[in-house]
């Protein structure tokens, strides 16, 4: 929150953690609703995983592609995604097209993913609009990853690299929701 200042001898960002009560402790659901979409993206990836762990990543750069992919391996055979087998019930998305009218929701999920695409064009600042965009299409690709069949699944790249980032600053929010609520 409050920026680096040579004035004031901050010489990295720290943080408000009364603004962030004032923001979050009337509304739960915000907080609720990114453990959920956490979920739903540690889930997709877990789905994905044998995909994953053979994905050919090809930058152009050996050096980085190989350590790209041992980092890669190393998300997918950690015991993070092992250790949260019981929270993945909290959704389920085997059911949620089970009704007469699948075509409708998934005509509407992908209404709404077009909307605030489009919404994101109008942010001025580009960095703002690249992350929010880098973001829809992380979510965007966690629900394509879990909507099909395991077999199915076929990623582009920038999808490939959407959902591992996406899901990053989901993890880092998680961290500094909790170091926030502790130093208040």
């Amino acid at each position: 929150f409050y920026p680096p200042s040579k004035r004031k001898g901050r010489v990295d960002w720290e943080s408000n953690p009364q603004y962030f009560m004032d923001k979050f402790q009337h509304h739960p659901e915000y907080i609720r609703n990114m453990h959920f979409s956490y979920v739903v993206m540690l889930r997709a990836i877990k789905k994905a995983s044998n995909y994953l762990s053979n994905y050919d990543i090809q930058s152009g750069n050996s050096l980085e592609d190989q350590a790209s992919q041992v980092l890669l391996k190393r998300l997918l055979d950690t015991s993070i995604l092992r250790s949260c087998s019981n929270v993945f019930s909290a959704f389920d998305e085997s059911i949620m097209f089970q009704q007469d009218n699948d075509f409708s929701l998934q005509h509407n999920f992908k209404g709404v993913f077009h909307n605030i695409s489009s919404i994101l064009d109008c942010v001025q600042c580009q960095q703002c609009k690249l992350h929010g965009k880098m973001g829809m299409l992380g979510y965007g690709t966690a629900l394509k990853i879990l909507f099909v069949k395991p077999e199915l699944i076929d990623l582009e790249r920038n999808e490939v690299v959407a959902l591992i980032n996406t899901a990053a600053r989901l993890s880092e929010s998680m961290i500094e929701v909790r170091e926030l609520t502790a130093q208040y």
